[in-house]
């Protein structure tokens, strides 16, 4: 329950901050998107059951999709709203509700890494915002491996080892997207 306070303080830090924000779109899609991720946190923290589990994953997919919104431009927007129900019409019939909705997030989790880039190599945000973002974004990467391998049956002994690595970099990824938003200079 630890980890659920934390990810309390971070949303009311952001809902804070609204007087230093850069603009109140992009202040709007990170106070979203951090909503979700702590909406998904307690779904997937709850985890009665499957269908728990995958709305826990859908939560993050549309936190790493506000995320991209946020920093991609407004063509990649299209393509990208184009592109999900193809997504849902290509993937095979025999795969589970979990698998689905993973195999969703990473598609979601590889749009926002690629806006997050963009956004950095066009300038979009200054210097350190821009920064906070993509750091972010490889804290989301290793701390959804750390998940992977948390939920590896293989690697059953280094499941607590795991689940600290999960919180040691979607902290700070959560923390640094929040500070992304706040006029620095």
């Amino acid at each position: 329950m630890l980890r659920i306070a934390f990810m309390v303080s971070i949303f009311v830090h952001s809902l804070l901050c609204k007087n230093h924000a850069i603009n109140r779109r992009d202040t709007a899609y990170v106070r979203v998107a951090i909503a979700f991720a702590l909406f998904a946190d307690v779904f997937l923290v709850v985890n009665e059951d499957y269908t728990t589990y995958a709305v826990g994953v859908l939560a993050f997919c549309v936190c790493q999709t506000l995320h991209f919104l946020r920093t991609a431009g407004y063509k990649e927007h299209i393509k990208y709203v184009l592109a999900l129900p193809v997504v849902f019409l290509v993937l095979p019939r025999g795969i589970d509700v979990v698998t689905r909705c993973s195999i969703i997030y990473i598609l979601c989790l590889s749009s926002a890494i690629y806006g997050a880039v963009t956004a950095f190599r066009t300038g979009k945000y200054d210097s350190p915002n821009r920064h906070f973002i993509v750091i972010a974004m490889a804290c989301f990467v290793i701390s959804d491996i750390s998940v992977l391998l948390y939920n590896a049956p293989s690697l059953k002994a280094y499941q607590e080892l795991s689940l600290y690595l999960i919180w040691c970099f979607c902290l700070p990824a959560h923390i640094l997207m929040s500070l992304s938003k706040i006029r620095l200079r």
